[in-house]
């Protein structure tokens, strides 16, 4: 009798989790809670760090002492979606809060662009302008050495003297 009952319960999680020629009947549908499970904690924290970027980030700070319109606008209508998208996750609607999410995270790149840090730009446009400078000072004095060697370019290049007074101008 307990033989025949381990063989039933057995017949049974072998029909339940492996399948027979329906396939298994548990394991696709655990799968699936894990697949949602997943998709909504993923969901949940981008809204968590969109609402970051938005409220407490330097962003909302640059947009608010910028005094420009357009970009306040622009700040106001992200917030505004994530407030609708985090009331569309909590109703379940997780497909149309991941769009409006997405949407946000691209309006939030575009303000980012409109208040950008000017230091931070300066200082990048002096290290490209100086990285620029030792590259064509580095092409200059190329053309030098090949200037100096006039037996085998002597009919290829200017007079050596109007190169190195064109070195000179450019340093």
């Amino acid at each position: 009798m307990k033989f025949f009952y381990v063989l039933q319960l057995s017949l049974l999680f072998i029909f339940l989790f492996e399948g027979s020629s329906m396939g298994g009947l548990i394991l696709p549908a655990y799968s699936a809670v894990v697949e949602e499970e997943n998709g909504q904690r993923a969901l949940k924290q981008k809204l968590m760090y969109l609402e970051k970027m938005i409220f407490s980030s330097t962003i909302s700070q640059r947009v608010n002492s910028s005094g420009k319109p357009e970009a306040i606008a622009l700040l106001n209508e992200v917030q505004n979606n994530f407030n609708q998208a985090n009331e569309m996750f909590t109703a379940g609607e997780l497909e149309k809060a991941n769009e409006l999410i997405s949407k946000s995270y691209t309006m939030a790149g575009k303000l980012s662009q409109m208040v950008a840090d000017k230091k931070n730009q300066q200082q990048k446009d002096q290290a490209q302008f100086e990285g620029l400078h030792k590259q064509s000072h580095s092409y200059l004095k190329t053309l030098e050495a090949l200037a100096s060697e006039e037996e085998s370019l002597s009919g290829y290049l200017p007079d050596k003297s109007i190169i190195t007074a064109q070195i000179h101008e450019a340093a």
